[in-house]
């Protein structure tokens, strides 16, 4: 989890209009791991503060690199989870 925070710091652009605005919010992404670990489908839970928050998390979390896939009975699967992702100015 510390590696997924360190990309997302890293990776995310905060939105142009979002910072003018000194906006904040979360964006609860519901994300798909196929039984690669690969990112196979990724959207925005309702309410997203912003729309174009979500689609800077939309965009980071589909590009980010493979994880190790779930496993069940020591065999890889699809898995789904959700992840919160914070936007706060500083």
């Amino acid at each position: 989890m510390a590696a997924l925070a360190t990309y997302l710091t890293q990776a995310i652009k905060y939105p142009e209009a979002a910072k003018r605005e000194n906006a904040e919010g979360r964006v609860t992404l519901k994300i798909e791991l196929d039984k690669t670990g690969a990112v196979a489908n990724v959207e925005a839970v309702q309410p997203v503060p912003r729309t174009d928050m979500a689609d800077e998390a939309i965009r980071v979390v589909r590009q980010m690199p493979n994880w190790q896939p779930a496993l069940q009975e020591g065999k890889p699967v699809q898995s789904k989870f959700q992840l919160p992702i914070q936007f706060k100015t500083n």
